[in-house]
């Protein structure tokens, strides 16, 4: 081999090492905006509590990725974040953990929400998330709503499940009040209906659900109540935090 040879293979290699750096940085995942003042990501306040942020991927009552998620992230208030750290306190020395399903909700998903509610067709995931109605009823019964509170960075859908459980992140499941083992698996603890689910089942108080069932649903409020949530009667597993000023303003910047 000659010396040009040579010198042209030792300069193609500085170029391809020269080049790796780059590349790298390319394939990199974009890095999180910044959020507006007084929000947090509830991952850097209450790491110990499990997320499964279900509007990030499409297994949700409309079957689809909800736009304005863009990432499986919980995001609130820095107060109601902190407050949801005292509650997951509370329940790990009882041997159980908070799961949050939704946090921060921006306009735009509330606005697909009841576009999707009023426009025909849509109801692929009918048989699991609201066997019992049609969706253009939803508005009416209160599950779906042209506002939401989530919007305001304060309200948290959550569930419970035992500390030392996986976290479950289930993409099917049976009808959402049926058996336990039919539900989509979110916990190894019943709490009467999977979540989101459109059913007079989900009611806080039902007296269509086990006894276990109620109980796991009194743990959960009760941890949540003390450290300053209050609940939804409709929705079990829907608490808006109450301990301090009301906040005002809806947001509709991206999850992610």
């Amino acid at each position: 081999m000659g010396v040009a040879t040579n010198l042209i293979l030792t300069s193609l290699i500085i170029l391809g090492f020269a080049a790796l750096p780059a590349a790298r940085a390319r394939a990199e995942p974009p890095q999180p905006l910044p959020l507006p003042p007084g929000f947090v990501r509830l991952s850097e306040v209450a790491p110990g509590v499990r997320q499964d942020v279900r509007y990030a991927r499409a297994f949700n009552f409309m079957g689809q990725v909800v736009p304005g998620y863009d990432g499986p992230q919980c995001i609130l208030l820095r107060p109601a974040a902190k407050a949801l750290l005292q509650a997951e306190a509370g329940l790990e020395a009882e041997g159980f953990a908070l799961k949050v399903y939704d946090c921060y909700r921006p306009v735009r998903a509330v606005k697909a929400f009841a576009a999707w509610a009023k426009a025909p067709g849509g109801d692929g995931m009918k048989a699991v998330f609201f066997p019992g109605f049609g969706k253009s009823a939803l508005f009416a019964l209160g599950y779906i709503a042209s506002h939401s509170r989530h919007s305001l960075g304060a309200t948290v859908d959550a569930g419970l499940v035992r500390r030392d459980e996986e976290t479950l992140v289930p993409e099917t499941g049976g009808r959402c009040d049926g058996p336990f083992e039919q539900r989509a698996q979110e916990s190894t603890l019943d709490m009467g209906t999977a979540y989101d689910c459109f059913s007079v089942r989900s009611a806080t108080a039902s007296a269509e659900i086990s006894a276990s069932a109620r109980a796991n649903r009194e743990r959960l409020r009760n941890a949540l109540e003390k450290a300053g949530f209050r609940n939804y009667s409709r929705e079990w597993w829907h608490f808006e935090f109450a301990g301090g000023p009301a906040p005002t303003a809806s947001h509709d910047f991206p999850v992610r």
